[in-house]
């Protein structure tokens, strides 16, 4: 957990030094049919291991009656000495007309276990469009921690950036693409990260 805090707070940091608007660009991921959102599962994921593929399998649909879309960010940070992928998800089932019914946005890297109170839930019932910004969203914390939910970077997951229902372009760079080009900024993040977690010299 300190792991997640330290390693967002650098970067939320650094990020405003380098005058880098992070937009967490949440691109289709897939889409399934009769499905639904696993809500067992989802009310089971603290006890769920840590990392990427535990996370997909807690956010992997199961049969329903409603359209189950996954968006995902790809943005990249420094993790165990290297970089490496940072990704959110967006998971929203929607109805035959195609208004939103419930979803979930859920950090997918989260150090050693996830926690629910990094997850933010939305039951907005308005109609999926194409692209959309996720302030219409209007999420709120899963959890009744609201000190975690202020925390600055929750904040910008919550506002910043938007979704779209078209695969994500290899053009396309992440925040920390943009920011790794600054070259001093960037150098400089890796070289406190360091020191702060792994106390390096």
């Amino acid at each position: 957990m300190k792991f997640i805090f330290l390693l967002f707070s650098f970067f939320t940091v650094l990020l405003s030094w380098g005058k880098v608007t992070p937009q967490y660009e949440y691109y289709l991921y897939d889409s399934f049919e009769n499905a639904d959102i696993n809500y067992n599962k989802i009310d089971s994921i603290d006890s769920f291991p840590g990392g990427k593929e535990s996370m997909m399998n807690v956010f992997s649909p199961c049969p329903g009656s409603y359209r189950v879309v996954r968006y995902m960010s790809h943005d990249y940070g420094f993790i165990h000495e290297s970089t490496d992928s940072l990704n959110g998800m967006i998971i929203l089932s929607v109805d035959t007309n195609n208004m939103i019914v419930d979803g979930f946005l859920v950090l997918l890297h989260l150090g050693e276990y996830p926690f629910s109170e990094f997850m933010m839930r939305t039951n907005k019932h308005i109609k999926l469009k194409s692209k959309m910004d996720i302030s219409d969203l209007e999420f709120f914390p899963y959890s009744r921690d609201k000190d975690v939910f202020e925390l600055p970077f929750m904040q910008r997951l919550r506002y910043l950036g938007f979704l779209s229902s078209k695969k994500q372009h290899r053009k396309c760079k992440s925040t920390f693409d943009i920011f790794k080009e600054q070259g001093h900024e960037y150098r400089r993040y890796i070289r406190h990260t360091r020191r702060k977690l792994y106390n390096h010299p």
